[in-house]
């Protein structure tokens, strides 16, 4: 859900009334039930209002609101810690509740379209919009257990659904068995199709750091600042910027950057969006890359967005990816 309109209270000049200073102190637990409570008088008996523990990617859990018309399919998740930072930037609870079901309305009415209303529920409406995305095996145990997938070394390929248009951008639904199955196809059929959307659709971009920092930032270092290897770091991810570490499995991707190194490489997985390549001059021990992956982990990297806490080598000579505590 996008609530950007209210983040722009962030700019405004709020007056230090009483009563505003009265919902900038709510605590989160106080904010979720009035707001559950006020939701629940402004939607009317016709309407459900719950609060639920979403399951998000590595373990991470986020309550949300889900509200929904009785005995309806129409159920739009809305994360109570972004309408929590609302409170806190002293917007008033009444408008944020106002703002809820203003967006529900408009989920409400784009889902009810009649070219809209299938478009989940059909395989040949779904198809063209699925693609792969990388995650941690072991730190989503427990949601592989719930969706297709494939295994790879320490991470798994899973699949979600792209949605289109400007209302939800970036916005993805995790495919699980349960849409697999009212789809009617096969495990097989859906990781083929998946594959085929990615290369299709999401082309891989690699580029140096020093290019990634300028392009995306604007941001120019000396190469003294960096140092002499500096323009050996590469960065891995699609177009797009988002779920781009799958890149790495791309065919010939890392062969190619192989080739232009004449070396073997280190992958690094930043997190979930994208690698960073490194060719294997005998210039960092494999520890000292582990470490820095992990530290990059715990003090930078979005919990939720955490890729691996190992680095991967590509040989060259056979063209193999393994995990580098194989090659110890």
């Amino acid at each position: 859900m996008c609530f950007s309109e209210l983040f722009l209270f962030r700019k405004a000049k709020i007056q230090k009334a009483i009563k505003q200073e009265r919902w900038e102190k709510m605590d989160y637990q106080m904010f979720k039930e009035q707001l559950a409570a006020l939701l629940k008088r402004k939607a009317g008996d016709d309407f459900e209002v719950k609060i639920e523990s979403v399951q998000k990617l590595n373990g991470i859990e986020k309550e949300a609101f889900v509200i929904s018309r009785k005995k309806d399919w129409i159920a739009p998740t809305i994360y109570v810690e972004l309408l929590y930072e609302c409170c806190l930037q002293g917007v008033p609870l009444s408008q944020i509740a106002e703002k809820v079901l203003e967006q529900y309305r408009k989920v409400e009415a784009e889902a009810r379209r009649p070219e809209k209303a299938a478009f989940f529920t059909n395989w040949k409406n779904a198809a063209p919009q699925i693609y792969c995305e990388l995650i941690h095996a072991e730190k989503n145990r427990t949601l592989l257990s719930e969706v297709p997938h494939r295994k790879f070394l320490d991470l798994a390929v899973v699949y979600y659904y792209q949605m289109r248009g400007n209302r939800v951008p970036d916005a993805t639904i995790l495919i699980h068995e349960t849409h697999r199955e009212l789809w009617g196809i096969s495990a097989e059929e859906l990781d083929a199709r998946a594959w085929e959307n990615t290369l299709r659709d999401l082309p891989v971009r690699t580029d140096s750091l020093m290019v990634y920092l300028k392009e995306e930032y604007g941001v120019t270092f000396p190469r003294f600042e960096l140092g002499p290897l500096a323009e050996q770091f590469y960065l891995v991810s699609n177009r797009r910027g988002k779920l781009g570490a799958i890149c790495m499995c791309y065919p010939g991707v890392l062969e190619s950057l192989s080739q232009r190194f004449e070396a073997s490489l280190y992958v690094i997985p930043s997190s979930i969006h994208e690698c960073m390549v490194i060719p294997d001059y005998d210039v960092f021990p494999e520890e000292c890359l582990s470490d820095m992956v992990r530290d990059v982990n715990e003090k930078t990297v979005k919990p939720q967005e955490i890729l691996s806490d190992h680095v991967y080598y590509y040989h060259r000579e056979s063209g193999e990816l393994t995990l580098c505590e194989e090659e110890t």
